[in-house]
């Protein structure tokens, strides 16, 4: 069976370190927009996007590091940083090409993470 990895809180690859969304993330943009009294409306007037994506973000069904970079410059909650391992860093190079839909690297991408999970076992 193949069994592609969840790559719903990745961010970009380009060094040892990543910026990742997290469920605690979220949870403090939340506890910001309480204490400001600050709506989902206007931090995606802040951001330049459509409400919808900022509550897609909110609550885990979206995954933008652009966007929620963004918002952690308006709230000053910092995205938490973590260590990624070359398997992972492979994959989400694996996902960005894919996204360009080849059929290649889709293969390439079931193949790691059907290894990935077996080693997880």
């Amino acid at each position: 069976m193949n069994t592609l990895i969840p790559m719903a809180n990745q961010a970009h690859v380009d060094g040892e370190a990543h910026e990742r969304v997290t469920e605690a993330w979220r949870l403090a943009v939340r506890a910001w927009m309480a204490q400001e009294s600050r709506s989902q409306a206007f931090l995606a007037r802040q951001v330049g996007c459509d409400p919808a994506l900022i509550s897609l973000l909110l609550n885990g069904a979206q995954s933008s590091s652009v966007y929620a970079r963004r918002i952690s410059e308006i709230t000053g909650v910092p995205l938490p940083t973590v260590e990624v391992d070359d398997d992972e860093r492979r994959l989400l190079r694996l996902v960005r090409a894919a996204r360009r839909k080849n059929p290649a690297h889709l293969r390439a991408i079931e193949g790691l993470a059907r290894v990935l999970s077996e080693s997880d076992d």
